[in-house]
């Protein structure tokens, strides 16, 4: 997944309504559907974290990031999940959403999306906002050189925005296994829930994850229970920090 964060967005939209798949939805189009889950989660950033930006800033900001979702038709969406997650997020606490640094991602319920697009078809064609969605917009989930394909097993031919199968990640533009518990990591990706312990003058190793609690010190081979890779912390860029931090969101 190319989505670096993907953190998106109800206003008076925002009330239970039933829905079918894209379509038969009470929203008359895909544009004012994604209005509304955009409205959503930027009202509960302009509601819990004031001090981050306007609503209409917000909207602005993820138009474009978004804006692929909205008119490439190889995009299925379910309307009544969409519909759900926008209740879901109309009554997140605070505290959850100061945790995510104000921004709720966009599958923060879960993907109402779904690609269509078959294999050997073009993919990602356009700006990088495109690029950004390419991998999603093939039914594989896989696009590799604009070209949607299915993904190939160790030493098969990939690039940066994907192409592997699962386990595995793209190092000089062939599929690599990543290590396992104790394995060597001097130059590979560990897997997913290790991390590679580089705090010793020994041979790096990856190492089991260590989930911390909101509150708990983020320090390196830690995760936080927010389900985010990475610790947030109060000051953007900030290497660590603690779980959660919500200290430059209103209390």
């Amino acid at each position: 997944m190319k989505r670096a964060a993907l953190w998106i967005l109800a206003t008076n939209l925002l009330g239970a309504c039933g829905a079918s798949s894209e379509g038969g939805s009470p929203l008359a189009t895909r544009e004012a559907l994604f209005d509304a889950f955009v409205a959503a989660i930027c009202e509960r950033e302009a509601a819990c974290c004031p001090k981050n930006e306007t609503a209409t800033e917000c909207s602005s900001h993820f138009a474009k990031l978004i804006a692929p979702l909205v008119s490439n038709q190889a995009f299925k969406i379910d309307a009544e999940k969409a519909a759900a997650c926008r209740a879901t997020i109309a009554s997140t606490t605070c505290d959850v959403v100061g945790a995510h640094g104000g921004i709720l991602p966009l599958a923060f319920c879960g993907q109402f999306w779904s690609g269509t697009t078959p294999n050997g078809a073009a993919c990602g064609i356009g700006d990088l906002y495109n690029a950004v969605w390419s991998d999603e917009e093939c039914a594989s989930g896989f696009c590799v050189e604009h070209v949607c394909t299915v993904p190939g097993g160790v030493d098969a031919k990939c690039s940066d925005t994907g192409g592997c199968l699962p386990g595995q990640w793209c190092n000089a533009e062939r599929c690599r296994p990543r290590v396992a518990n104790g394995g060597d990591c001097t130059d590979e990706l560990c897997l997913e829930g290790f991390a590679c312990n580089r705090t010793s003058f020994d041979t790096p190793t990856c190492q089991p994850l260590v989930v911390i609690e909101p509150g708990a010190e983020c320090v390196p081979g830690t995760t936080c229970r927010l389900g985010d890779e990475t610790c947030r912390c109060s000051v953007e860029g900030c290497p660590y920090g603690t779980c959660g931090d919500t200290s430059h969101c209103k209390q």
